[in-house]
């Protein structure tokens, strides 16, 4: 895949909700009429519809991934709080990337690369923190790794499933309420 310049990046990023909303692929046409871009142009940086899911989604995780990174925390208790926080309210604020991150666990290859890139840039710093508290006492749990994808599963179901019962995914408690819920989980008693 060619590298699409970056107007056409913020146009695709822009209509990314209607894009991957649940159970559809991207539609070319429906594509070019939401984003003004003609066809020709996105089949010349994309080889088809799950190119275009996959780069989508790509895109939203490194976003994201930028957000978490610059969380910070002074104890391993407080960091994770404030990542899976961050986690949340990113996510909440694009319910599609959510659909179409659960939607991309059932799919072919082309999804692969998405899910590498969610256990690279999401799920590595997120264990990161998780071995910090367990090294540290804080935390109790198997595998660093089963933890990290049970959080960001975990997460990822909460905000879809606001969305599909229409209840507000910009409630203020919501973010920090879920992740201490899940905190929970994981505290040492």
């Amino acid at each position: 895949m060619k590298r699409p310049p970056q107007d056409l990046v913020d146009r695709l990023r822009e209509a990314s909700a209607d894009i991957l909303r649940l159970g559809k692929d991207p539609n070319f046409d429906e594509v070019s009429e939401k984003t003004g871009v003609a066809r020709a142009t996105l089949y010349y940086y994309f080889a088809g519809r799950a190119d275009l899911h996959a780069f989508l989604l790509t895109t939203h995780l490194e976003e994201g991934a930028t957000l978490f990174r610059s969380v910070d925390g002074d104890d391993p208790v407080q960091h994770l709080q404030k990542v899976l926080e961050a986690m949340v309210e990113f996510l909440a604020s694009r319910p599609g990337v959510c659909a179409g991150l659960l939607s991309a666990l059932g799919s072919g290859t082309q999804m692969e690369e998405v899910m590498r890139a969610n256990e690279e840039i999401v799920a590595a710093p997120l264990r990161n923190v998780l071995e910090r508290g367990e090294s540290e006492g804080v935390f109790v749990f198997d595998d660093a790794h089963d933890t990290a994808n049970a959080f960001t599963g975990a997460i990822l179901s909460a905000v879809l499933g606001r969305a599909i019962a229409g209840r507000p995914l910009d409630e203020p408690t919501f973010p920090r309420r879920l992740a201490g819920q899940l905190i929970t989980g994981v505290a040492a008693h």
